[in-house]
């Protein structure tokens, strides 16, 4: 799993919601049954992640935002202790604040970009061409975007296998081979999956979508002298590749 925290173009925004959560819990100390169930529903979903992963990886982030209903529960509870006159002025800094932030999360890529990978396919494999995923996470993916985007049906979609991968470069057919993320499990390095198909020589062409995914194409001119994929020099990926170019779906 990759975590990654996206930039914040408001930085003390958040320093200050959690502020308001403190003081309302500061509030609620009156009234300990309710700063209990709140309590409680706030710390619940971590606490009972943290233990089962302990048995089994399960700790994903989005798990976390269980809690986030009784945390904003807790920062109103302070922010209704201001005096009135204050609360327009708190109702738009929220409004701006909450749509300022999440501006980087919408504008990050957020998934793999398997629609551009599969509309990519449709448009420039031919029915003659094997397309090759990476596993069968991948060939999963991107068998169910193939209908969506009419990927001729006539063109296979297959799962890495190196004796396949090494009769497909005797008998010199155009591949396609397919890298990229589908879950939040460990990823195989770039390098390692260049290192297999190098058995086939130097890609015709090297297209990235996004910041995960990478399709490779090799064409029967292309293709070298035949290698065992599974028995790859060290260093065999460090080759003169095509330029790599970003796809750019049409308007």
């Amino acid at each position: 799993m990759t975590f990654v925290l996206l930039p914040t173009p408001l930085p003390g925004f958040g320093a200050g919601v959690v502020m308001f959560a403190l003081f309302g819990a500061w509030r609620l100390k009156t009234d300990p049954a309710m700063l209990a169930v709140i309590g409680l529903a706030f710390l619940a979903m971590p606490i009972a992640i943290l233990v089962m992963s302990a048995f089994q990886p399960m700790l994903v982030p989005r798990y976390l935002m269980w809690s986030t209903g009784p945390f904003f529960v807790l920062a109103g509870i302070g922010a209704a202790a201001l005096p009135a006159r204050f609360f327009p002025l708190i109702a738009v800094a929220v409004a701006v604040g909450g749509t300022v932030s999440l501006a980087p999360y919408y504008s990050s890529e957020t998934k793999p970009r398997w629609d551009r990978a599969a509309a990519y396919l449709a448009d420039n494999a031919r029915p003659q061409d094997v397309i090759i995923a990476q596993n069968q996470g991948v060939k999963f993916v991107l068998a169910s975007y193939a209908e969506r985007f009419r990927l001729d049906s006539k063109i296979p979609i297959v799962a890495w296998n190196p004796h396949d991968t090494a009769r497909r470069a005797e008998e010199g057919k155009r591949d396609w081979a397919v890298y990229g993320r589908f879950d939040q499990g460990t990823q195989e390095p770039e390098e390692d999956f260049r290192q297999k198909w190098s058995a086939l020589g130097i890609p015709g062409e090297q297209v990235r979508f996004g910041s995960h995914i990478l399709i490779l194409r090799f064409d029967n001119s292309t293709m070298g002298t035949q290698r065992s994929p599974t028995s790859v020099p060290t260093g065999a990926g460090r080759r003169h590749y095509p330029r790599l170019s970003f796809y750019t779906p049409n308007p």
